[in-house]
């Protein structure tokens, strides 16, 4: 995709979806830890979100579970407090992802 490309999805499109194999940092095949929720039970130990998703086009659905969610980034995010500099400028917000190594 280029820029083009994208420009023009984001004028007249609702969303994009990538799909990505990804790996652990420690390499194939090292071990994940995903994250726990409170059981609906409050006896009940911590469990695993698992979600049914469609990975090919027209195939069952598959049972995996949520490595990530929104509300686990909203916890990494500072947010801005001062959202214009007192010369009347405005900060530049940088994420850690789209900083080219």
């Amino acid at each position: 995709m280029d820029y083009q490309q994208l420009a023009s999805f984001v004028a007249n499109d609702a969303a994009l979806r990538r799909r990505q194999r990804l790996q652990p940092v420690g390499g194939a095949g090292e071990k994940i830890f995903p994250p726990t929720y409170p059981s609906d039970n409050r006896k009940a130990p911590p469990e695993h979100v698992f979600e049914a998703r469609r990975i090919a086009e027209g195939e069952a659905a598959v049972w995996c579970v949520l490595v990530d969610s929104v509300q686990s980034q909203a916890a990494y995010s500072t947010p801005l407090r001062t959202p214009f500099r007192s010369d009347g400028g405005q900060h530049s917000i940088v994420m850690a992802d789209s900083i080219p190594l």
